[in-house]
């Protein structure tokens, strides 16, 4: 959204609470995009000096695993007893103060255990090692703990339990569907037809994006979001070029995508002077700011038979195998000149929609098996996603997460019931759909609430309030959000369901290797007290 710009000069010695224009080393941007111009980097930073400040805090804080808060009642009980021998040494056998004290240390120090305070070090150290070579990072390690015991796993679905390899396989325009071939490079259906509007439509897929694709040896390289990258490689394999675009059209504005509106609009000018909205989204998000259709060059009124054939379109997509997502185009001409203040209200209305493409996103090959290992092992894993329930039945049904639709609960029905009901009902299901960001986290406190321990895996902005509400907060992913790296307690470096369920196996072998050790040595202090 635009916003003025304050050119008043700030006096040098300014607190931070006054600068109003900079952001902060660890802001979380939740929606939209932006520049800045770095003024500080690590130790300069304000975050950075306080860091320095609060560094023996940190340190001290470390300490505070629940291993150590174990060791320490093991000490106390050893000092106890060992007072309490002395004692009876003293009044019950007649020995002088001097040699019942002298009794309870040495008693005291041969009952610890030498060396077990570093054998447990060490267990740990070989442990997360070992996690290291399997993609996973533990960041904090007293939380990451609690992977040992969680009782459910609750995961986005995108990117975690499928490839995030979005991929265009069929297009609907001109009141016809089109299929795309799963090559990588070219499409005969998309180079041999010369509809106008297919191009129109490949041209908006392509301006409607903020990321990046290049065409390499070794296939395509997407450096931004996998949904787009989807749409700007089949206006390509269409032969629709962004750069090319740009040369007749230059982007003026924004409305960034948000689960709210479910909608983005971009606004362009071309050589003439004239303005554009183009606006990509979910079928239903789009279809509500249309009042118009284009259908072979020519625009006609949208009414409700049009509609409803569009929704039953986008339904028959969402049951196919491997259907991740479908995404809707429309647009519209500005007349006169763009507003200097605008929002979604006054640019996204009386479009002309243009048509849709569905999108596909293959399953990990082994997502299955992970999540029967946490069925084995006494873990429920619970699928949090935007997508629409049509579109992850089958999914779910191919995890064994749910058996028909009634096992899946949306976010519109979520609205419906209250918190206590749905405290009392949670556990009957296991994938919840078309859920916001702020229903996401609900559900996660709820869970958590109702006396479950919880990890929540997380790669998107829209996971950050869910993955804070969890016990066990996972990151998935190399480029997962920040709001989620900067408080994530593990981080999955490959983005795999299946590598963070082994997070929880490594944690729980490790923490089993650990009482073995200490077993060990219990065994030895005692038998040498004795």
């Amino acid at each position: 959204t635009p916003v003025e710009k304050n050119t008043d000069i700030i006096e040098s010695a300014a607190q931070s609470s006054q600068l109003k224009n900079m952001v902060f080393m660890k802001s979380i941007v939740k929606t939209g995009r932006g520049a800045a111009i770095v003024t500080a980097t690590g130790n300069g930073t304000l975050a950075g000096q306080q860091s320095i400040k609060d560094d023996t805090i940190v340190q001290r804080s470390k300490s505070d695993l629940s291993l150590s808060k174990n060791m320490s009642w093991f000490a106390l009980i050893c000092i106890i007893c060992s007072a309490i021998i002395g004692g009876i040494l003293i009044y019950f056998k007649e020995k002088t103060i001097i040699e019942g004290v002298t009794a309870s240390i040495i008693l005291m120090m041969s009952a610890w255990p030498a060396g077990l305070i570093e054998a447990v070090t060490m267990t740990f150290a070989v442990g997360l090692k070992k996690l290291s070579e399997t993609q996973i990072v533990i960041k904090n390690l007293p939380n990451a703990e609690q992977l040992a015991d969680i009782e459910q796993i609750c995961s986005n679905k995108k990117g975690i339990m499928t490839e995030d390899r979005m991929m265009v396989n069929k297009i609907f325009v001109d009141g016809e569907i089109i299929e795309i071939e799963e090559d990588e490079y070219e499409s005969k259906a998309l180079t041999e037809n010369k509809s106008v509007d297919l191009s129109f439509l490949l041209s908006i897929a392509s301006l409607c994006t903020n990321t990046e694709v290049k065409n390499s040896p070794d296939g395509w390289t997407i450096e931004g979001d996998s949904t787009e990258g989807a749409l700007m490689i089949a206006a390509m394999k269409g032969g629709i070029n962004k750069e090319d675009l740009s040369l007749s059209l230059t982007r003026i504005g924004e409305l960034p995508y948000d689960y709210e509106r479910q909608r983005q609009s971009v606004i362009y000018k071309d050589n003439n002077g004239d303005i554009f909205v183009f606006a990509r989204g979910t079928v239903d998000a789009i279809l509500n700011v249309c009042t118009d259709i284009q259908l072979h060059g020519y625009v006609e009124s949208l009414d409700n038979k049009k509609a409803r054939a569009i929704r039953a379109i986008n339904h028959k997509f969402a049951k196919e195998k491997d259907h991740a997502e479908c995404v809707a185009f429309a647009y519209y001409q500005i007349d006169g000149e763009l507003p200097h203040k605008y929002n979604a209200d006054m640019i996204e209305q009386d479009m002309i929609f243009l048509g849709m493409m569905s999108l596909i996103d293959h399953v990990r090959p082994d997502t299955k098996s992970a999540i029967r290992k946490c069925l084995i092992g006494g873990i429920k894993p619970i699928m949090l996603t935007e997508d629409s329930k049509e579109s992850v039945l089958g999914l779910a049904k191919e995890l064994g997460m749910a058996r028909g639709e009634s096992d899946i609960l949306t976010g519109e029905e979520l609205e419906t019931i209250s918190e206590r009901d749905f405290y009392d009902i949670h556990d009957r299901f296991s994938v919840f759909a078309e859920v916001l960001p702020s229903q996401k986290a609900k559900i996660v406190k709820t869970l958590r609430e109702a006396g479950h321990i919880i990890a929540m895996i997380g790669r998107n902005s829209s996971d950050a309030d869910a993955v804070r509400q969890a016990n066990v907060k996972l990151s998935a992913g190399k480029t997962g959000s920040s709001a989620i790296v900067n408080t994530s307690d593990v981080l999955i470096l490959d983005g795999s369901f299946n590598t963070a369920v082994k997070a929880v196996e490594g944690i729980r072998n490790t923490l089993q290797n650990v009482k073995k050790v200490i077993r060990y040595f219990l065994s030895i202090s005692i038998s040498t007290s004795a």
